[in-house]
């Protein structure tokens, strides 16, 4: 099951996310979106000196058509997907460099996943 609550929603990512990682978001308003990438360290790069998980808490902004289209292009999605799912955009943003707020390592998924729904 794909862990969602009443503030964050699914973003992208593999269903196994413990393993692989995922990506969740929250609206702030209408052009600003929180989004929590989770990482396995271990199958991401082998390294878990700090942890076997890292929690990345980005701010993504979608009012820069410019800044729109260039993800977009960079991961290959079209515009018209785009326009109609705005996940899509989003993830590309997160995927193209976004506003990073805070990070934090764990070797615990949940309790690092709630850090990050808390920041």
């Amino acid at each position: 099951m794909v862990y969602n609550d009443h503030k964050y929603h699914w973003l992208s990512g593999d269903i196994n996310y413990k393993d692989y990682g995922g990506r969740w978001y929250r609206k702030e308003d209408d052009h600003l979106f929180t989004v929590i990438e989770m990482v396995n360290m271990d199958n991401a790069c082998g390294d878990t000196s700090h942890g076997k998980y890292l929690c990345i808490v980005n701010e993504v902004s979608i009012d820069d058509p410019i800044k729109n289209a260039d993800a977009l292009n960079c991961c290959g999605v079209s515009l018209t997907d785009a326009m109609d799912n705005i996940e899509l955009l989003i993830d590309s943003l997160v995927s193209y460099g976004s506003n990073t707020i805070c990070s934090n390592y764990s070797n615990n998924f949940n309790k690092l996943l709630k850090w990050g729904k808390r920041v």
